[in-house]
């Protein structure tokens, strides 16, 4: 997430998630696992950068790393060091709503609005 956006969660630009996804190691045809503490929505925020820019295989774990745990879930302590990847940033315009298109469609018969703040 963008920390320099006033406005919080605003996703970083595409030029500086690829370059992030590519210090990672992230490849174009990886299947990329997120995840989190399993109490927070880092995880399926960086799921949904992940889509938005693109990345066709994305998975989510779950009930996070607590979850796995839990599960007896095998865990290495192996430090890894990525090769640079090839991960190549596409916007889905698709997945990206603006607050003009939110208003125009307030009150429209089968379009349903989630505040999930309020869930």
């Amino acid at each position: 997430m963008d920390k320099e956006h006033p406005v919080e969660g605003y996703l970083v630009s595409k030029q500086t998630f690829e370059q992030k996804m590519n210090q990672l190691g992230i490849k174009d045809q990886d299947t990329v696992v997120v995840y989190d503490e399993g109490d927070d929505t880092r995880a399926t925020r960086l799921f949904y950068a992940l889509e938005y820019y693109g990345h066709q295989n994305v998975r989510l774990l779950n009930g996070g790393y607590k979850a796995w745990q839990a599960n007896e879930g095998k865990i290495s302590k192996d430090i890894h060091s990525p090769k640079r990847g090839n991960f190549t940033a596409r916007e889905n315009d698709r997945l990206m709503v603006t607050k003009d298109e939110v208003k125009n469609v307030i009150g429209e018969k089968d379009i349903v609005i989630f505040d999930v703040d309020h869930l």
